[in-house]
């Protein structure tokens, strides 16, 4: 039983009809380091329930392939797990108890696992804070990687910076 932090769960309520499908996609904070504690394979599977748990949906079952961590990926997590936030690091919640740990996690381990999440936590949380260089400095570093989960967003926040920026300078007509 893995269970995120509620308070921290968000949903929209989407009618479904038959043969629709939705994707999405997020990352939970689930305590996996004291549930999967040991490298190997595991498989898990999710379980979504009504908020009176009289209806669920369950995911397919997939397979996680837990490693043995290098020393850089081993220094970050043992930052993590010292920081009094690490069950909500990457969530986004926070920020304030949040940003010290990964703006260090992003300057002492760049080439760590982690440090793309806290790229994008510290770039979108700047974003619509409106602190847009700082948003910049963060998002530009996953720019060019299509393949991080969140890609698109990356993608989305850049061009809204570059024409605010262009705006401002006068760069671009209206």
């Amino acid at each position: 039983m893995l269970e995120p932090l509620l308070k921290l769960v968000q949903y929209t309520n989407v009618a479904m009809e038959p043969g629709r499908s939705i994707e999405s996609k997020g990352l939970l904070t689930l305590e996996l380091a004291r549930n999967l504690p040991e490298p190997g394979s595991y498989e898990i599977r999710a379980k979504l329930a009504s908020s009176d748990y009289k209806e669920f949906i369950e995911s397919n079952i997939v397979t996680i392939n837990v490693q043995e961590p290098g020393l850089v990926d081993r220094a970050a997590y043992n930052l993590i797990t010292n920081s009094s936030a690490q069950d909500y690091l990457f969530s986004g919640a926070e920020f304030d108890q949040v940003k010290n740990t990964l703006e260090t996690l992003n300057t002492l381990y760049p080439n760590s696992v982690y440090a793309k999440h806290a790229s994008f936590v510290l770039g979108e949380n700047y974003f619509y804070s409106k602190n847009y260089p700082k948003a910049l400095i963060n998002l530009v570093r996953l720019e060019n990687d299509n393949d991080f989960a969140y890609a698109e967003k990356v993608r989305k926040y850049l061009a809204e910076i570059r024409r605010i920026n262009a705006n401002q300078t006068g760069t671009e007509k209206p």
